[in-house]
């Protein structure tokens, strides 16, 4: 039996997702998207699924037309950035990453993803100064601080 409304149905999505039942999650994205294709929750949650099952073009399409839909979301613009590395599109990523940052300048993940982009430049000074920023703002932040170490032993410090 389908969900009475849309909110609804995401909400059983959301509630899917996390329980880790990623294809009911995608089954009730699909049904927001058939009645309405431009919800942007439904995209968004079909994107984050389609990342984490290992289909990263379907997920950045996904995630490209949620963002065209709300570009103020920082989250959805730091999974897009995050996407587009995984995809070797590191300029496309940085444009994604520096939007992130400008809605929310204490993202530490999107600081992150932005010097894994600048790394792969082979920018290492700008990258370095990315995980510091990340750092700062979250001192645990096991990952950065290893790509930091990374840095250093390339620029031989």
């Amino acid at each position: 039996m389908p969900p009475t409304t849309l909110p609804n149905a995401i909400r059983q999505a959301l509630a899917a997702y996390n329980a880790r039942a990623w294809a009911e999650a995608e089954r009730l994205c699909q049904y927001v998207l058939q009645a309405e294709p431009d919800y942007f929750d439904a995209l968004n949650l079909l994107g984050v699924i389609a990342a984490q099952t290992q289909r990263p073009e379907q997920a950045a399409d996904l995630l490209t037309r949620a963002v065209a839909i709300n570009p103020h979301n920082a989250s959805v613009l730091n999974n897009l950035g995050s996407l587009l590395l995984d995809l070797g599109r590191f300029d496309d990523a940085l444009v994604r990453l520096d939007q992130s940052i400008s809605i929310r300048p204490h993202y530490p993940e999107a600081h992150y993803n932005r010097g894994v982009a600048l790394y792969r430049l082979k920018q290492f000074e700008a990258a370095m100064h990315c995980y510091d920023r990340a750092i700062a703002i979250r001192p645990d932040y096991a990952d950065a601080w290893h790509n930091r170490g990374i840095v250093l032993q390339d620029l031989k410090q």
